[in-house]
């Protein structure tokens, strides 16, 4: 039998465990940073670190709701966030940050972050969103309205 937690419920042990210094991981629920990590396949290992940077995954807690995303950049102490698969930031303060991914495992592959196949990997498909949205803007002004599917 499947057994479906909400999401308080869920993040908050890793919250607490987080708070106590200590590293946690999950598997990835959803599809908002996919490719990179894939729905129910990729665990993600998480510990804070002093300084956020930008292309650091990061959890964070808005609104009373956990995200999982990309910190995309920080401007004074406003973070944006974005899921690789999307196209919205989410705009948080710092100390709302609880957390970023160190490695993930996808299947019995483990990776670091640290890992120049995984650095190039994320900036060639950061270059390539940004090129791919400014597409869309450009055949959303030729041809009006929102991209049929």
């Amino acid at each position: 039998m499947k057994k479906v937690f909400d999401n308080q419920d869920f993040f908050k042990p890793i919250e607490e465990a987080l708070n106590q210094q200590e590293s946690v991981s999950f598997l990835v629920q959803g599809t908002s940073m996919s490719p990179t990590f894939k729905h129910l396949h990729t665990e993600v290992f998480l510990k804070q670190k002093d300084r956020y940077l930008p292309q650091d995954v990061c959890l964070f807690k808005m609104k009373n709701k956990y995200f999982l995303h990309r910190l995309i950049k920080i401007n004074n102490n406003r973070c944006f966030f974005r899921g690789d698969h999307l196209y919205r930031y989410e705009v948080c303060q710092v100390d709302q940050i609880l957390a970023y991914v160190y490695q993930f495992k996808n299947g019995d592959r483990l990776m670091s972050v640290n890992q120049i196949r995984y650095m190039l990997k994320v900036r060639f498909y950061l270059i390539f969103k940004q090129v791919k949205m400014i597409l869309r803007s450009v055949y959303r002004r030729v041809f009006g309205g929102h991209q049929s599917r």
